[in-house]
């Protein structure tokens, strides 16, 4: 993903919430936790945007039964 803009792990569908208070955080393409955002890992220990970015499909509420 080339863009000079962060990417946005809430949008991701790989990003999760953990139980863990110290490490809420995670990555399921990279299988990580942490205590921040991941694509701020990704970029701290690479120097490149997250590449694994994949905008999550919305789930949309069905209208009746």
């Amino acid at each position: 993903m080339a863009t000079d803009k962060p990417v946005k792990c809430l949008k991701c569908k790989y990003y999760y919430n953990t139980w863990n208070p110290q490490k809420p955080r995670g990555c399921r393409v990279f299988g990580f936790e942490s205590a921040s955002i991941p694509s701020y890992a990704v970029k701290r220990e690479t120097g490149k945007e997250c590449e694994a970015y994949k905008e999550r499909e919305s789930k949309q509420k069905s209208s009746g039964y």
